[in-house]
């Protein structure tokens, strides 16, 4: 959980990118998360992210709004759930192609000394294709935040992850899955309470 208001640069790396019986291709993404806690238990999330030269030089961003809840508090783990809609968008010519979707996830975590906390988790990303049909994403990982305080009320942020991707059904005209794995890394800082729960 965001201490109060968080907010992050944020990075992924996916090597090998591609469909089942393509040429693997890297792919990277780089962005701006911002976190608001709206309680005890519940933060949104809004990243917007951008990849201006993957996937044969075609630019890509994305934006993602989540809304997170802890429904478990370190007994013996803490487990957050959250739900929320995403969107990339590629140009094509001089119009832009906009493929959405929504995302439900689960996160197991736990405190590891006063800063550190491992997390293990999973996300189901179905999006809605062009023909109207949904292809689901899905992805499984985990890493490790440590969160120091800097200030009073002020913790910096340092967050290392790797997880797996798989797209079932994405190459709409092959009808074949995707699979990548990627790592990503989170920068920024954390602002509020740092004796908040």
């Amino acid at each position: 959980m965001a201490e109060n208001s968080e907010l992050a640069a944020v990075a992924a790396y996916y090597p090998e990118f591609a469909a089942e019986g393509e040429n693997p291709a890297d792919a990277s993404l780089v962005g701006l998360q911002g976190r608001q806690r709206l309680g005890n238990n519940v933060t949104a999330s809004l990243m917007a992210g951008a990849a201006p030269g993957t996937f044969g030089d075609t630019p890509y961003a994305n934006l993602e709004l989540d809304i997170q809840g802890r429904i478990l508090d370190e007994r013996p783990i803490t487990v957050m759930v959250s739900g929320g809609v995403s969107a990339v968008g590629t140009p094509e010519a001089a119009n832009l192609n906009v493929v959405g979707g929504v995302q439900f996830g689960t996160v197991l975590s736990r405190h590891v000394g006063a800063n550190l906390r491992p997390f293990l988790g999973a996300k189901v990303n179905p999006v809605f294709g062009g023909d109207n049909q949904l292809y689901p994403w899905i992805t499984a990982g985990g890493g490790l935040t440590w969160r120091p305080v800097v200030a009073p009320g002020t913790r910096a942020l340092l967050g290392v992850e790797a997880y797996a991707l798989h797209g079932v059904g994405v190459d709409l005209l092959e009808g074949t899955d995707a699979k990548t794995w990627g790592v990503g890394l989170q920068l920024g800082a954390s602002f509020g309470n740092e004796h908040r729960p």
